[in-house]
């Protein structure tokens, strides 16, 4: 194999696997990060503190209305105890036991307006908790298919880092380092072949003698335009 071709070969290996690589460091960080779980915990949360906090005012009503009840209890077996005969101050309790009636209304219609607020947020919650459940079930089948992924890649890797090796053994130091550099300006595509007589790479036409040198494979010949060592597509 010449040079030129050994030194594209090695391109096609190394450009492979710079791609893996880049494959699996995003299914690394899909698996360490899923956006839909995420979005449906803080979903969770949200209506966890929705729930608890129409339950605080629930007990709060609740309580309200006992003590109002309570209230409404001792003045009403006080009034009719017989041990109040003051005209006045009868007249008062009379006045506060329909003022305690009337807040008992208020405080009725207020705990039902709070209890469907309850049942509503109970509802969402319900809700939140089963599209966690959901994203959760989704995230564990994408994680298996990402993982058979990940595992295929990294068994590619391993072999294309054992022919990388294979190929480097083939070349000569002075031709390879020659590949290094020109791979470090040209973003890893050190080598091009030609395509019609023409530089596949930046497309300028190369001469017949020059075309025919790259043909032969005994030496190492740069595109005249872009600088990238040639390789023909028949080269053995």
């Amino acid at each position: 194999m010449s040079q030129a071709r050994a030194l594209y070969r090695l391109q096609s290996l190394e450009l492979r696997q710079r791609e893996v690589e880049r494959r699996l460091q995003e299914i690394t960080a899909a698996l360490a990060n899923d956006e839909a779980i995420a979005r449906a915990k803080a979903n969770l949360q949200q209506a966890q503190g929705r729930l608890q906090q129409q339950s605080i005012r629930q007990r709060e009503g609740e309580d309200a209305l006992a003590a109002n009840e309570a209230k409404a209890r001792a003045t009403d077996e006080r009034l009719y105890s017989g041990r109040v005969s003051n005209p006045k101050e009868m007249a008062e309790m009379q006045q506060e036991l329909a003022a305690l009636q009337r807040r008992r209304g208020l405080l009725e219609e207020q705990l039902l307006e709070v209890m469907d607020a309850v049942e509503r947020s109970q509802a969402d919650l319900n809700e939140a908790q089963e599209n966690l459940r959901a994203a959760e079930a989704a995230q564990a089948a994408n994680h298996a298919e990402w993982r058979q992924k990940r595992d295929a890649l990294s068994a590619e890797r391993r072999q294309l880092m054992a022919d990388c090796s294979a190929a480097v053994a083939g070349i000569a130091d002075a031709s390879l380092a020659h590949y290094r550099r020109l791979a470090k300006q040209k973003r890893g595509r050190a080598v091009s072949l030609i395509a019609e007589g023409r530089c596949a790479a930046c497309g300028v036409s190369l001469s017949t003698g020059r075309e025919q040198r790259v043909k032969h494979g005994k030496e190492l010949l740069t595109c005249q335009s872009c600088g990238r060592l040639l390789v023909a597509e028949t080269t053995n």
